[in-house]
């Protein structure tokens, strides 16, 4: 259960290892990034013991998985799995990216492409399920340089699936319309509108289809051809366009009405975020308070519940001259626990001549857990 609730709690914390640089300095021909397990006994945390490498969710995405991996590495003591390879072009493009399993064997293959102006212009993904599928993602330009439309082709053996995202700029370059129409030539849409003079940006969906009562606790879904819209977000900014109030909306406001689901609250002080205040339906408060150093790192980042006086959860970060964390104060006092549990982790760092990093040892109460390796190759 306590695994239930800790895996669950990191969805709700801000990412504390968005502080950390992912700095990769010098002309980098190739890189390798993965994950050691000092004890054979303890591995990469899972919900379920019967999970594949990459837990619960399993390889959804290269981005998602990185970005859980940093995420866990550097804000609990605990791991999720890494295994990569990636290769540049003496310009510094990524060409080649491959993610592993323990194994060894291939999840996914990316290779990508760019046209004279370094703009990517496709990208090019393999499983390993079956090496005659292949997804192949063509991006086109505005002559300022903005996005305009992503092409995506699903190529099985013989068989072709074609998706179109469209995207719509106003006069000041924001975007205003995201289209995605399937190979059916169904569209579903997001929409922002912005309100300059009383600061509100409000985002809605357009769809084809609606939730409707069909009786006391049931809802059927009804086609609506001319399609509707509905809204999801009403952001309030402060001067910096800084999102100072959001107001969510449920996902598919069933029979059009506009119910709210949360609404969130945030503080900022000298362009940081220092406090969010996050208020559900039911008038659970859940608050996030932040704390930085005089380099503007974060060093403390503190969790409470409604009215409670203790924390429900505190991480205390310390750093290094090259701003890579190498100590965590990890503090859970949250819901089904007995009293609150304290974990110290320290990060051993080394670095090579490049000043990049090339191997962190991640220290759980004195004992030596996990090591994130780098193998990095340079051009010259």
């Amino acid at each position: 259960m306590n695994r239930l609730i800790i895996i669950c709690l990191l969805f709700f914390l801000q990412s504390g290892y968005g502080q950390v640089k992912d700095t990769l300095y010098g002309k980098v021909k190739e890189l390798s990034s993965y994950v050691t397990f000092q004890d054979s006994s303890i591995q990469n945390t899972k919900l379920f013991s019967t999970e594949g490498d990459y837990g619960h969710y399993g390889f959804y995405s290269k981005e998602f998985a990185l970005s859980r991996w940093r995420s866990w590495w550097y804000n609990t003591y605990f791991v999720h799995y890494i295994n990569l390879k990636k290769s540049f072009n003496e310009n510094g493009q990524l060409i080649d990216e491959s993610w592993f399993y323990k194994n060894g064997s291939l999840v996914n293959r990316y290779k990508y492409v760019y046209d004279d102006k370094d703009r990517m212009i496709s990208e090019l993904e393999y499983s390993d399920y079956n090496p005659e599928e292949v997804d192949i993602l063509n991006y086109g330009y505005k002559a300022n340089g903005k996005l305009a439309v992503v092409l995506k082709t699903h190529i099985y053996n013989d068989y072709q699936r074609i998706s179109l995202e469209r995207l719509k700029y106003d006069i000041q370059d924001r975007i205003i319309r995201r289209d995605h129409i399937n190979s059916k030539g169904e569209m579903s849409s997001s929409l922002i509108e912005y309100d300059s003079l009383k600061n509100v940006r409000k985002t809605f969906a357009y769809a084809e289809d609606r939730w409707i009562s069909s009786g006391e606790r049931s809802h059927t879904l009804e086609e609506y051809p001319e399609g509707m819209k509905f809204i999801q977000f009403v952001d309030s900014l402060n001067e910096n366009e800084n999102v100072v109030k959001r107001i969510s909306y449920s996902e598919r406001n069933y029979d059009n009405a506009v119910t709210p689901e949360q609404t969130s609250l945030y503080t900022y002080e000298n362009g940081k975020l220092i406090k969010v205040v996050r208020i559900d339906d039911n008038d659970a408060d859940y608050i996030n308070t932040f704390k930085y150093d005089d380099k503007n790192r974060l060093t403390e980042e503190i969790r409470t519940f409604n009215d409670r006086d203790v924390p429900i959860h505190l991480n205390q970060y310390q750093y290094d001259e090259s701003d890579q964390v190498t100590k965590l104060n990890y503090y859970d006092n949250g819901f089904g626990k007995s009293g609150p549990e304290v974990i110290i982790v320290d990060f051993e760092i080394t670095y090579d001549d490049r000043d990049n990093w090339i191997e962190q040892k991640k220290i759980v109460n004195g004992k030596h857990l996990y090591t994130w390796r780098r193998d990095i190759e340079y051009w010259d």
